[in-house]
């Protein structure tokens, strides 16, 4: 897990910043607020990116019920294409698949 905290050190959880059971938009304005991306299961998060446009940027998880060291790796595996997706100005939301 460590390698994980090296790649991706600018990182927040809703639960720590007490967002964990509150609307969408509170969370949507939070990370556009301060220029966080959101990462989630949830496809409204998708839709907001559509509707609504970016900031902030929205990362689509399509994978399903798999473990959290199964997560880990994917995002260690895609983390080039995430920065990359993090850097242009083109794309709102990037779906990761397993």
């Amino acid at each position: 897990m460590k390698k994980i905290a090296h790649l991706f050190t600018a990182c927040e959880n809703i639960g720590r910043i007490k967002l964990l059971s509150t609307d969408d938009l509170l969370i949507w304005e939070y990370a556009k607020k301060n220029d966080f991306a959101i990462v989630t299961f949830d496809e409204d998060f998708g839709e907001l990116s559509l509707f609504k446009g970016y900031p902030p940027k929205v990362i689509l998880l399509r994978t399903g019920n798999i473990s959290k060291e199964d997560l880990m790796q994917l995002f260690i595996d895609k983390h080039e294409v995430i920065f990359s997706f993090l850097e242009n100005e083109e794309y709102g939301c990037l779906e990761l698949y397993k």
